[in-house]
């Protein structure tokens, strides 16, 4: 029961949440070092 709550919870976190957080934090980075790459 408890397994099966933890399971789906960290199927979505590391799912498309995590990929929004990854992609953001790089563009709000690119953008407020003045584009620095």
């Amino acid at each position: 029961m408890l397994s099966k709550i933890i399971s789906e919870v960290d199927a979505f976190v590391w799912g498309p949440v995590m990929l929004v957080l990854l992609v953001g934090t790089g563009i709000l980075l690119t953008i407020r070092c003045n584009f620095l790459t």
